[in-house]
């Protein structure tokens, strides 16, 4: 038997200001792969901490 792999809604852009790039299906994040790691980034300058967990 498969396993059947979880899927979001096609047409999803990245939330970082002014990117645009559509986000790929299997993506759970509201960020692309490049805007996911600025945005942790600046999480854990502020925080100290390291996110647990993607939206």
């Amino acid at each position: 038997m498969f396993k059947k792999v979880k899927s979001y809604p096609k047409g999803r852009k990245c939330r970082f200001p002014a990117c645009g790039k559509i986000l790929s299906i299997y993506n759970q994040g509201e960020y692309c792969h490049v805007h996911q790691g600025y945005v942790d980034n600046a999480a854990f300058k502020k925080t100290g901490k390291i996110r647990s967990g993607r939206k």
